[in-house]
């Protein structure tokens, strides 16, 4: 998370890891991206990087945020809209 302020990267990382144990994936990953403007990037860029992380363990499936912007965080929204497409058209 570029650009995250104090230990924040760190502090959501620990978060994934937690949540991790108790979902039971087999391996969480958060990709590193500037904090609050995922929406500025390449979206064929962000599916890319979601299509390697799945072809690097081979997922039955992928956990990610609803699109609808419930969190009320416009990331969520981008990075669950990328791993959508990458799960529906893997490049």
């Amino acid at each position: 998370m570029q650009g995250a302020p104090g230990d924040l990267a760190a502090l959501r990382g620990a978060e994934l890891a937690s949540a991790a144990d108790v979902l039971g994936p087999f391996r969480a990953e958060m990709l590193d991206g500037p904090d609050g403007e995922l929406r500025r990037l390449d979206q064929t860029r962000l599916v890319a990087e979601v299509v390697a992380a799945a072809e690097s363990c081979l997922p039955e499936g992928l956990l990610v945020f609803d699109t609808t912007e419930a969190t009320g965080h416009v990331d969520h929204v981008v990075a669950s809209s990328a791993a959508q497409l990458a799960a529906r058209n893997p490049l």
